[in-house]
């Protein structure tokens, strides 16, 4: 009886000793989580703080820097520009850029050059200003100008040896005119052609110059061969002689389309200039 007893006591310590130390065990478990958690929460904390610091501050700086760009567009930028002189702005087309700095300076401006372009006038002239003479404006402001890059050269092409009406075209699109045009005889250059022109092939015009020409009336005394086709040879020799012109050879061939005894063709061809005298031969149908 005794000796169950005992053992009855002997199980009894062994379980009241493995649940104290389970529940040791879960104590501490539990209190290492508790303080892990504990740890992380004030981690996150202090870093919201800083991390909200950090917009303060950039915020902060931004709206600094509105003010102050507000403060110089209301106060500080209108106060210089209001303290500027207003002047006149003297007329300085047609001066040279030396002549114009010196007018400018004497009225608190300057210049500045924002295009060039040929023209009649000497290279460096100021053909236009902005803003224009006499308006009024901020003292120690810029004048924009236009100025002369001097006028425009062209080289001369060559015209002798063309036709009068080749010559108009080719000085046209060359940018010249052509001026007055004398006609003389030549035995050696053909009618209606250039002989010679006023300046020489090569040199350098100006845009818009004029040019002088000669030209060939063609040999002296020559005259224009008369049309002879589907005339009758009948008394054709007599209206040759009245035209200044001798018949020369007579050619008879067989042609279906002219009569007979009617002219063909002849050479010279009709309408080309021949001196006085020159024979005409003609082919005759049969």
């Amino acid at each position: 009886m005794t000796l169950d007893k005992n053992e009855d006591e002997i199980e009894r310590l062994k379980n009241k000793y493995k649940k104290e130390s389970f529940a040791e065990k879960n104590d501490s478990t539990e209190s290492y989580d508790y303080n892990n958690n504990k740890n992380i929460f004030f981690d996150f904390i202090s870093k919201s703080r800083n991390s909200f610091k950090y917009l303060i501050t950039f915020f902060s700086f931004i709206i600094v820097i509105f003010i102050l760009i507000f403060i110089a567009d209301k106060w500080v930028l209108p106060s210089l520009v209001h303290d500027r002189e207003t002047v006149n702005v003297p007329p300085i087309e047609g001066l040279s850029l030396k002549e114009a700095s010196e007018v400018l300076n004497s009225n608190q401006l300057y210049y500045e050059i924002v295009s060039e372009q040929y023209s009649a006038k000497n290279e460096g002239t100021i053909l236009k200003q902005i803003p224009e003479a006499n308006k009024k404006v901020k003292s120690k402001r810029p004048i924009f100008i236009t100025i002369s890059k001097g006028k425009e050269t062209i080289e001369m092409p060559d015209l002798t040896g063309i036709s009068v009406r080749q010559a108009r075209v080719s000085l046209y699109n060359n940018g010249l005119n052509i001026g007055d045009i004398k006609y003389t005889y030549s035995d050696l250059v053909p009618k209606d052609t250039v002989i010679s022109q006023s300046i020489l092939k090569g040199k350098n015009l100006i845009y818009g110059d004029t040019v002088n020409l000669i030209v060939s009336k063609g040999p002296e005394n020559q005259v224009y061969i008369p049309k002879l086709s589907g005339m009758p040879l009948e008394g054709i020799e007599n209206y040759l002689i009245s035209e200044g012109f001798k018949l020369g050879n007579v050619e008879f061939i067989e042609n279906d389309t002219f009569v007979p005894g009617t002219i063909i063709s002849q050479l010279p061809q009709s309408n080309t200039l021949a001196q006085p005298g020159q024979y005409i031969n003609i082919v005759v149908a049969k």
